[in-house]
């Protein structure tokens, strides 16, 4: 009797300590599957395997990685700048959100943001690389100056059918920028003129012409006749070409180009009167 007594005390204790467990495999089911697995050390395991989660708990919404053929990538997110970030989105416990993603030859797979989090895998920091098409974006926001317009006759006013000559003055230049941690030396030229002056007719040199004369015509002359009297607004666009160095190193060609647009001035065609003189 007494016997029989004992073993209805020991399974109502087994019950309760499943009732016990079960609550617990509602509230942290990422323990339950490490349970299963061998107790606490099987629990720290399955951690290791699962995917971030979200930032809403320890495992809530937390994925198993599938592992098949590809490449994990995992950047912080950015949250002032584009090509170059000035400032990282911080967590709410200061840390900075990360994103994360699967690359697999049919794609991207499994793109997650995500708050790091005591259970989440410690992988370094892929650093943004100084690459060409970064130093190019670079070079193609830096201000560069537009080319001063020169014309002869000057004082804004010409003659009809006059061989009106432009030109410009614009010297080659440098500028350095601090990129990714380097340091990255510019030398400027200018490599192409596009002449608009103004009546709908404009032309394009690679040399940057010359001021008016009295001798022969130049080769490298740029002029235009206007053939009736008005006012007309020419400018000049000016492709700008470079050559770079990181750090000191050996200079390379920037692998593009950038057009300043320059602004319109005013010109006036009039005509002449002839006047004896005796």
């Amino acid at each position: 009797m007494r016997r029989a007594v004992l073993l209805l005390l020991l399974a109502g204790f087994l019950v309760c300590v499943d009732n016990q467990a079960a609550k617990a495999c509602t509230d942290h089911q990422h323990q339950c599957a490490g349970t299963a697995k061998g107790g606490l050390w099987g629990a720290a395991e399955d951690r290791q395997h699962q995917h971030p989660s979200d930032g809403q708990g320890d495992a809530a919404g937390a994925e198993t990685v599938t592992h098949h053929e590809g490449e994990y990538h995992q950047v912080p997110v950015c949250a002032l700048g584009n090509v170059i970030c000035h400032e990282y989105q911080a967590c709410g416990d200061g840390q900075t959100l990360q994103q994360s993603w699967f690359l697999t030859e049919s794609g991207i797979d499994g793109r997650h943001t995500w708050c790091p989090t005591a259970e989440s895998p410690t992988l370094q920091q892929p650093q943004p690389q100084l690459t060409t098409t970064r130093i190019l974006e670079a070079f193609q926001r830096l201000p560069l100056p537009a080319a001063p317009l020169k014309i002869d006759p000057p004082h804004g006013k010409t003659l009809v059918n006059l061989d009106t000559v432009f030109y410009t003055t614009q010297k080659p230049f440098t500028r350095t920028i601090h990129l990714l941690g380097h340091r990255i030396d510019f030398r400027i030229r200018a490599s192409q003129y596009t002449w608009h002056f103004g009546d709908g007719h404009w032309t394009v040199t690679d040399n940057p012409g010359k001021p008016f004369t009295t001798q022969a015509a130049h080769v490298h002359d740029i002029s235009h006749k206007y053939l009736s009297r008005d006012t007309f607004q020419p400018s000049l666009d000016t492709t700008y070409t470079a050559d770079f160095r990181v750090d000191g190193g050996a200079w390379r060609d920037v692998n593009g180009t950038v057009t300043i647009q320059g602004p319109t001035q005013n010109i006036t065609a009039v005509t002449a009167t002839p006047v004896l003189v005796g």
